[in-house]
C-alpha cells in the first residue's frame, strides 16, 4: 500500500500541490503507545524524493492528523522521529524542516496516551488534549470526561496557601493548565455547540463554584491586587474561560444561577480599572453585559459595587474620568462602568460627581457624535446608538442632584453635542430617554444660573436639527427654547424690580427690611419661599402660596430635592406669570407648607 501511494506521488500529488509543496499520506502502525508514524516510511519516502527529486519539506497527511501550511506543524503523534537520508545540498533545508517538528512535538504521545496522562493530573497533557480537541471536534467527549475528572486536581482555593511552596506552585500551574485547555479547545468554529453536546454544559456549575472560591479567597477575602498578585496567570485564563462561555446563552444562564459569580465579577471589573490591567477589565465587561441582560442578579451587583472601600471608590472614578480615548463602539468601558455604579452605589455616584463625570460624559457624547456614518459598519452604529442611550441616561440622574450638574453640563457644550448626535439614537431611544432629559432641562429654567447660562446657550446653537424634528422630539426642543425665552424676559423684568435677597417672601410682610440682614425660614413643601415669621408664612399661604405650593413642587419634578441658590426669589413671580396652572384654586390643607 505504501509503494503504491510513493509511486503515485509524483502523478497525483505533485498536481495538489502547497506552493511547491506536495502532500503525502503515510500509513501508521500499531505500538504499544498507541497509532504512529512508521519509521521505514520515512526510509522509502527518502529513496523516492532522492530518485524523483520532490521537495524535501513534505507534509503528511494520515487519518488523525493534519499537518498543513508553510512553517506550520501540529499535533505530530509520534514519541520519536526518525530523520531520513537526502542529498547534501538538501541538507540544510531537511533540518530545518524535522527540527521544527523536533522542537514542538518531541516526546509527543497520541491522544489515548495524552489522555492518561491527563487523567493522572499532568497540566501539560491537558492542555494538548485540548488543541487535539480544538482541531478534531471527535475528541471533545474525550476532554469533557478528562475536565470533570481533572477537578479533583484542583484543591479548594482557600486551601492552596497552606500547601508547602513547591505543591503551591504546582496547585497553580494545574489549575492554569486547567482553564488554559478549555479556552484553548473553545476557539474552533461552533466549539460552544460542540461542548454543549459533549456534556461541559452540564459540568460547568462546578467549575464556575470553583472559580467564585478562587476570585474570592484571592482578590475578596486578601484583598490582594490583581498587578501585583502571583496568581494572575491562573486568574486571567479563569476570566478567558468566562468571557468566552457568557457569549452563549446557555452557559450565561447557568453563571446566571452560580451564586456569588456575578458579584466576584464585579469586584475584578473594579479591581481591573484600578490595577490599570486592560486584559481582565475588557474581558469581565464584556461577560458582565452578557449576564445583565436579564436583571436577576442585581443584588449581587450592587452589593459588590458597595462592598468597595471609599478610597478605591474615589480612585477608580478619577481613573475612569482621567480616560479621554475615542468611545469604542463594543460596550465602552468607562460609559458602562459610569452608568451600572452609579445606578448601584450612591458613593459611586456621589464620587464621580465629585469628578465632574457630567462634563466628561458630555465629551464621550462629543466623540460619539463626530463619528461618520458613512464610515461606520451597521453593527458600529448600533453600538454608538446603545453608548448614547447609556450616556443620556446617566445625565438625566446626574441632573437630578441639583442645577450645578447642568451647568456643568451646558459649559461643556451638550446642547451642540445632543443636536449633532441624536441622528445616531435610535427613534424609540430617542422617545424615551432624549424627550424626558429636555424636559428635565425646562425644568430648570427656573433656577436663575441655569436661565442665564441656557438663553446664552440656545442662542449661538443652531436649534434647527432639533426643532425639526417630528414627534416629541421637535416638541421638546421647541418647548426649551420658548420656556427659556419667556422667562428670560420674566426674569429681565424681575431685576428691573429690585427686590433684594433678604426680603421675606410675603409681598406684604410689616417688618422692615433695611436693618442687619435676617436669618429666613424656608417653606418645607416647596422649599424655594422663605419667611421671617410664622405670622408671614400663614398670611402668604391664604394670599395665594396655597395653591402655588403644589404647582412648584409639581413643575420641578420634586420626587428629588434640588440644591438652593441664592437666585430662589424671582420663581413666585414667574410662577404667577407663566405657569398655566396659576388660577387653580387651593385643594391642598395648609400643613403641606411646613415652617
Amino acid at each position: 500500500m505504501l509503494l503504491k501511494q510513493i509511486h503515485g506521488l509524483n502523478k497525483y500529488s505533485c498536481r495538489r500541490c502547497i506552493r511547491g509543496v506536495a502532500l503525502v499520506r503515510i500509513p501508521l502502525v500499531s505500538t504499544r503507545l498507541g497509532h504512529q508514524v512508521d519509521p521505514r516510511s520515512f526510509k522509502r519516502l527518502s529513496n523516492y524524493i532522492t530518485q524523483h527529486g520532490c521537495p524535501v519539506s513534505i507534509w503528511l497527511l494520515n487519518p488523525i492528523l493534519l499537518c498543513y501550511g508553510l512553517g506550520q506543524i501540529r499535533h505530530f503523534p509520534c514519541s520519536e522521529l526518525t530523520l531520513f537520508n537526502a542529498p547534501a545540498s538538501e541538507e540544510r533545508a531537511r533540518r530545518v524542516f524535522f527540527s521544527r517538528i523536533s522542537l514542538q512535538y518531541k516526546l509527543l504521545s497520541t491522544m489515548d496516551a495524552l489522555k492518561e496522562l491527563a487523567l493522572s493530573g499532568s497540566g501539560d497533557a491537558l492542555v494538548q488534549l485540548g488543541e487535539f480537541a480544538r482541531d478534531d471536534s471527535t475528541v471533545f467527549p474525550h476532554l469533557v470526561q478528562v475536565v470533570r475528572v481533572f477537578l479533583k486536581y484542583l484543591p479548594p482555593p482557600e486551601m492552596i496557601d497552606k500547601l508547602p511552596p513547591e505543591d503551591l506552585c504546582k496547585s497553580l500551574d494545574r489549575a492554569t493548565s486547567y482553564f488554559h485547555a478549555l479556552n484553548v479547545a473553545l476557539q474552533s468554529p461552533q466549539a460552544l455547540d460542540l461542548s454543549k453536546s459533549a456534556g461541559l454544559v452540564i459540568t460547568c456549575p462546578q467549575i464556575y463554584l470553583w472559580a467564585v472560591k478562587f476570585f474570592h479567597h484571592y482578590f475578596i477575602d486578601t484583598n490582594i491586587t490583581i498587578s501585583t498578585s502571583a496568581v494572575l496567570s491562573t486568574a486571567v485564563r479563569i476570566v478567558e474561560f468566562l468571557g468566552t462561555l457568557a457569549t452563549d446563552p446557555d452557559y450565561c444562564a447557568k453563571m446566571r444561577d452560580t451564586k456569588g459569580l456575578t458579584f466576584v465579577m464585579t469586584v475584578l471589573w473594579i479591581y481591573g480599572i484600578r490595577a490599570k490591567y486592560g486584559r481582565i477589565e475588557a474581558i469581565v465587561r464584556i461577560a458582565m453585559m452578557c449576564i445583565l441582560q436579564k436583571r436577576t442578579s442585581n443584588s449581587e451587583v450592587s452589593n459588590a459595587f458597595n462592598w468597595v472601600q471609599n478610597p478605591i471608590v474615589e480612585e477608580v472614578c478619577a481613573r475612569i474620568v482621567a480616560s479621554e480615548h475615542e468611545p469604542d463602539a463594543d460596550y465602552d468601558g468607562g460609559i458602562m462602568f459610569l452608568l451600572l455604579s452609579t445606578v448601584h452605589s450612591l458613593p459611586f455616584t456621589r464620587a464621580f460627581i465629585s469628578c465632574h463625570s457630567v462634563s466628561w460624559i458630555c465629551r464621550r457624547i462629543a466623540g460619539i457624535a463626530a463619528k461618520k456614518e458613512e464610515t461606520c459598519s451597521p453593527d458600529e452604529l448600533t453600538g454608538y446608538s446603545r453608548l448614547l442611550q447609556f450616556s443620556l441616561t446617566y445625565l438625566r440622574r446626574a441632573f437630578q442632584e441639583g442645577s450645578d450638574r447642568i451647568i456643568e453640563g451646558l459649559d461643556a457644550d451638550l446642547i451642540p453635542a445632543l443636536l449633532r448626535a441624536q441622528s445616531k439614537v435610535h427613534a424609540e431611544d430617542k422617545k424615551a430617554i432624549l424627550v424626558p432629559l429636555l424636559h428635565l432641562m425646562t425644568s430648570y429654567t427656573l433656577y436663575r444660573n441655569v436661565l442665564a447660562k441656557l438663553c446664552k446657550v440656545l442662542y449661538t446653537a443652531d436649534l434647527k436639527p432639533g426643532i425639526s424634528e417630528a414627534g416629541p422630539i421637535g416638541d421638546a426642543w421647541t418647548a426649551l427654547k420658548e420656556t427659556t425665552e419667556t422667562r428670560w424676559g420674566i426674569l429681565k423684568d424681575y431685576m428691573a424690580s429690585g427686590r433684594g435677597l433678604t426680603k421675606c417672601s410675603y409681598p406684604a410682610c410689616p417688618h422692615p427690611d433695611n436693618g442687619p440682614k435676617r436669618t429666613l425660614r424656608r417653606c418645607e413643601g416647596c422649599r424655594f419661599e422663605y419667611y421671617c415669621s410664622k405670622e408671614c408664612q400663614k398670611l402668604d399661604w391664604s394670599d395665594g402660596h396655597n395653591a402655588l405650593c403644589q404647582i412648584i413642587q409639581d413643575d420641578l419634578q420634586s420626587q428629588f430635592l434640588l440644591s438652593m441658590n441664592n437666585f430662589r426669589s424671582m420663581l413666585l413671580t414667574i410662577i404667577r406669570r407663566w405657569s398655566p396652572h396659576a388660577h387653580v384654586e387651593a385643594r391642598t390643607p395648609f400643613r403641606i407648607c411646613h415652617y
